[in-house]
């Protein structure tokens, strides 16, 4: 087996072969994953309820809303690339408000970890990370929330390096500057 192939990532070929060691041909095992997967993308749409301001009804309502509309129950009940896919995006969703809510720039670690993971996935992340990474819409973003702080730290370019790693043929040219977003 190749470490990812020119379409996808490796991360879902790993974890079915993971599955066929561990429970077989089952149709059981072979819906383990997606529904853990299911389980971690519900808390997290909680998590976001919750740093968004919402009490613990509304981080139910989202967590249901979340659990019978859109990818969930395709994503929860089989094995494909969107099922983890859509587990790295709600995560960043979720790291992006808790990064907003707290101000604290160690948030981008976890940003890019997350970004990294799904691009292993599924390379449409990397059009969540160029939505988000752009320096107008950046500030733009900081200005309305009113937290410019976000976007300031002196610490290497952990989440950019850290999701387009696997890119790295294909953009020799990318060098880190030493810091995310250049003081203004």
């Amino acid at each position: 087996m190749d470490w990812g192939y020119a379409v996808y990532g490796p991360v879902t070929a790993v974890l079915g072969r993971v599955e066929l060691v561990l429970f077989g041909t089952s149709l059981i095992g072979f819906r383990f994953f997606p529904a853990i997967v299911q389980g971690v993308v519900l808390v997290l749409t909680g998590l976001i309820a919750r740093e968004l301001g919402g009490l613990r009804e509304s981080q139910l309502v989202a967590a249901t809303a979340v659990a019978i509309g859109g990818p969930s129950p395709y994503s929860g009940a089989s094995l494909s690339y969107t099922t983890f896919d859509y587990l790295w995006w709600v995560a960043v969703a979720c790291f992006v408000a808790r990064l907003l809510r707290s101000e604290d720039a160690r948030r981008w670690v976890a940003i890019g970890v997350a970004m990294g993971l799904g691009m292993l996935t599924k390379y449409s992340m990397a059009f969540f990370g160029s939505g988000c990474s752009g320096k107008d819409a950046a500030y733009s973003g900081a200005a309305i929330l009113k937290k410019p702080s976000v976007l300031v730290w002196n610490w290497p370019c952990v989440p950019h390096d850290g999701a387009f790693q696997r890119f790295g043929e294909l953009f020799p040219e990318h060098k880190c500057s030493g810091a995310c977003v250049v003081r203004r």
